[in-house]
């Protein structure tokens, strides 16, 4: 017996997928990086993203949502990695306009494009490194 409600037999699909098309917003996502001269800084960004390739999105990966949260937090790390923390700090608008480039190859791979990044808080954790730099 059948509960209630609409039943679509389609001969020959094994699944059927509702996907949101329109632009989605992680927020917060906190990511934690290592800059080049060593220090560890806590990033947490807002980030709008939206599928433009459904059949992608449907068949490599099963959570878009995570999957690009781990493309976003990989090119994250990329770039903090290539910059000093000074530099990043006195420049983290270019540094972070340059992350939908850089998420670009990881996310097109399942279909998502990266439409804006802010950054909503920044945390530098003070350790040896960065007591190293400011003696």
């Amino acid at each position: 017996m059948r509960s209630s409600g609409l039943v679509l037999v389609v001969p020959g699909v094994e699944r059927v997928a509702i996907m949101i098309m329109h632009p989605r917003s992680i927020d917060p996502l906190s990511a934690t990086a290592r800059t080049r001269d060593g220090v560890e800084v806590r990033l947490v960004l807002s980030v709008l993203g939206c599928v433009v390739d459904p059949t992608l999105a449907v068949q490599a990966a099963p959570d878009v949502r995570a999957a690009t949260e781990d493309a976003v937090e990989r090119a994250l790390h990329h770039l903090v990695a290539n910059v000093d923390l000074a530099n990043l700090l006195r420049d983290r608008e270019s540094t972070l306009a340059r992350l939908p480039a850089t998420a670009l190859p990881l996310l097109r791979s399942f279909g998502v494009e990266l439409i804006d990044v802010d950054l909503l808080d920044a945390e530098v954790r003070v350790g040896p490194e960065l007591l190293q730099l400011l003696a």
